[in-house]
């Protein structure tokens, strides 16, 4: 399988909801957008936040000789991780 069929799987993916999450535990969504644009990262950003993930932070990868990225990866999060020594 090449490299962009396996990305086509795993944009065929990301619409689709996990299996049951347990109570109380983080679910995290990592989002890889290419073209970089203002409108694609604001069309990103509005869908997972709609669908309830709260964003984290965002991650760009530059092209050499280039002062625009390539892509980026936003990373959201839903729900919380359990209380550390419980």
């Amino acid at each position: 399988m090449s490299a962009r069929q396996a990305q086509g799987r795993i944009a065929d993916r990301a619409g689709e909801r996990p299996a049951a999450e347990p109570e109380g535990a983080a679910t995290y969504r990592v989002v890889e957008v290419s073209p970089v644009g203002e409108e694609s990262l604001e069309v990103a950003l509005n869908r997972w936040t709609r669908e309830g993930f709260a964003f984290q932070s965002v991650h760009f990868v530059m092209r050499e000789g280039s002062h625009r990225p390539a892509m980026a990866y936003l990373f959201f999060s839903r729900g919380s991780a359990p209380a550390e020594g419980s």
